[in-house]
């Protein structure tokens, strides 16, 4: 059983990065892009484009949600909450580390920069992501008993995590690299079946996620060298768990290759944390280390929630562009940057998303989007907030 005050702890480390979450404006509840076409739909009931699984359980999910800024937002805490509880429980009680252990792997997996947007951004990742966990608790159930118990083929964990999987799979579509990390770390006959079959029936979608690209920021590449470098200490040889070994390198190579893979590598690099000895000298060192980078990382965590967009200076200047004497008889496109956010304010968008490929010439005029748009480099800024701007493209 886990203490009461290691819940509290990891409660604690919650609160940190979801209080600012929790008093973010009504005008501007969330922060990102894409929590604004969810939240369309659960408000307005704008279509959703399903691009998960055939099988996919998004539309009913988001069928069940409640339109309610708040009881999402506390959804989603306790959504983070609980993933944290799973993580804990691996490092403790499938993996044998000590609470410390437990609460570090915790405390980096709120804190870390990037990943830490699955649980703050009302997505269906966040849903397909807690599937996952507890689809890998059960496959480390699997992995920790397997040296003293006779090899089944239809294993309960085993079966149980694959469904699990599944079930994050047809939430979140992403999940489906989970599958190679998982067969690469249990080596079971089920879960090579499972991921060739997965690899065979979505491989256009399998190839072309991992694909990178300088214009969305959460896919460039070479941007997850940072975490990969914030978390080095876990890449030594002592610290390296002998069946987790394949899936860090292959982990740690997506997500060099696209930023986005970070959602991926975190949960397995994690578990090299259970083999730390904080006790040595050494140890002691590497203990203050992670406790403070934990500590920076999630107060600075806290801070880019308030200053992500959209903040109410960007929605001040987006109703500058539907109201000001300047624009107000001109014709003002919301660039596919902005456009979920302006669309859940009640303007009409051609696209979600990013334009089609015969109308790539859509940046003509006045033109509201992020700052440094690719799209608008030739343009000239007319006003800006603190993320957007006013663009005219002549």
């Amino acid at each position: 059983m886990i203490k009461f005050n290691y819940i509290y702890i990891i409660i604690l480390m919650a609160l940190i990065i979801f209080t600012p979450f929790f008093l973010r404006s009504p005008d501007v509840p969330f922060f990102g892009g894409d929590p604004y076409y969810y939240l369309s739909h659960l408000q307005d009931d704008t279509p959703l484009q399903v691009h998960e699984l055939p099988t996919s359980l998004v539309p009913i999910l988001f069928g069940i949600l409640p339109s309610s800024i708040l009881l999402l937002k506390l959804i989603m805490f306790f959504i983070t909450v609980f993933c944290g509880f799973v993580m804990y429980r691996i490092i403790v009680n499938l993996l044998g580390a000590s609470r410390l252990n437990g609460l570090i792997a915790v405390g980096l997996m709120y804190s870390l920069l990037w990943f830490n947007w699955i649980f703050l951004k009302l997505e269906n990742d966040l849903f397909g992501f807690m599937f996952v966990m507890v689809s890998l608790y059960f496959l480390l159930k699997y992995i920790t008993r397997s040296r003293y118990t006779k090899f089944k083929i239809f294993d309960m964990n085993i079966i149980l995590s694959l469904l699990f999987l599944f079930a994050g799979c047809s939430v979140w579509g992403f999940a489906i690299y989970f599958f190679v990390l998982f067969l690469l770390m249990s080596k079971h006959i089920l879960y090579f079946i499972s991921s060739a079959a997965v690899v065979i029936i979505f491989n256009s979608n399998f190839i072309e996620r991992l694909v990178p690209t300088f214009l969305i920021s959460e896919n460039k590449p070479f941007i997850g060298l940072i975490i990969v470098i914030l978390l080095i200490f876990l890449y030594r040889k002592q610290y390296c768990i002998i069946w987790n070994i394949l899936s860090v390198v292959v982990g740690t190579a997506l997500v060099i290759l696209n930023l986005k893979m970070i959602y991926i590598l975190v949960p397995v690099l994690l578990l090299n944390v259970a083999k730390i000895d904080f006790t040595t000298i050494i140890g002691h060192k590497l203990k203050n280390y992670i406790i403070s980078l934990i500590i920076v990382l999630l107060f600075l965590s806290a801070f880019l929630v308030t200053i992500n967009f959209p903040t109410h200076s960007d929605y001040e200047l987006f109703r500058v562009a539907q109201t000001s004497d300047d624009f107000n008889d001109k014709s003002v496109y919301y660039s596919w940057s902005t456009g979920y956010f302006v669309r859940w304010h009640g303007v009409d968008q051609n696209h979600f998303g990013s334009p089609p490929i015969d109308e790539q010439q859509y940046f003509i005029g006045y033109v509201y989007a992020v700052l440094n748009d690719a799209h608008q480099k030739d343009c000239a800024l007319i006003k800006k907030a603190k993320n957007t701007g006013i663009y005219y493209c002549g």
